[in-house]
Order: C-alpha cells, then sequence, then structure tokens
C-alpha cells in the first residue's frame, strides 16, 4: 500500500538523508503510487471529504495516502526538494549520495 511506501521513504530519508537508500525507498513508493507527489508537492489539491474507499495505485489512494502524510513531509526540513528532484518528470539534477 502506498502509506507504508511513502512512510518508509520518509522515514529513511529523516534517518539518512540524501542516499541511496532514500532514493531506493522512495523509487519503490513511486512504483506503487505514482499520484501521491502531486498531492504531497501541491500540484493537486486534496478533496475536502477523502473517497470512502480506493483501488491499488489510484488517485483515491494518492489523495488517501498523502492525507495522512502530509504535515510528516511538510515538517522534515528537505523532504519536499528531495521529493520534487526523484521525479521521473523533475528537471532537477538528482542528489547523489551513498549510506
Amino acid at each position: 500500500m502506498a502509506i507504508g511506501s511513502y512512510a518508509r521513504a520518509l522515514l529513511t530519508f529523516r534517518q539518512k538523508g540524501y542516499t541511496a537508500t532514500a532514493r531506493k525507498h522512495l523509487q519503490s513508493a513511486l512504483s506503487v503510487n505514482k499520484y501521491v507527489p502531486e498531492y504531497l508537492l501541491g500540484y493537486e489539491e486534496l478533496p475536502e471529504f477523502l473517497p470512502p474507499g480506493y483501488s491499488l495505485g489510484s488517485t483515491e489512494e494518492a489523495e488517501i495516502c498523502a492525507d495522512m502524510l502530509i504535515d510528516a513531509w511538510d515538517e522534515t526540513p528537505g523532504t519536499i526538494e528531495w521529493l520534487e528532484s526523484q521525479l521521473p518528470w523533475s528537471s532537477k539534477e538528482q542528489e547523489v549520495g551513498a549510506d
């Protein structure tokens, strides 16, 4: 599920920073649900009311996941910039790091 994947990526970033492991966990999260970053980065607005259900990988799952995790992502210094730099469509240079 997306919530666990994005939480794991965030936790790894908090513990280790810009590392290959953090990037690996984020790439894994992106493969689970590619829509979550749109909400975490504010490209898409979260709905006033969350959907009553979802399918794995759906925008509904992304809304629920982002709603649960957005404060943690916002309150962790550097995560929003890191997330944006790691997206396949980002024009920013990807960070290089090792564990």
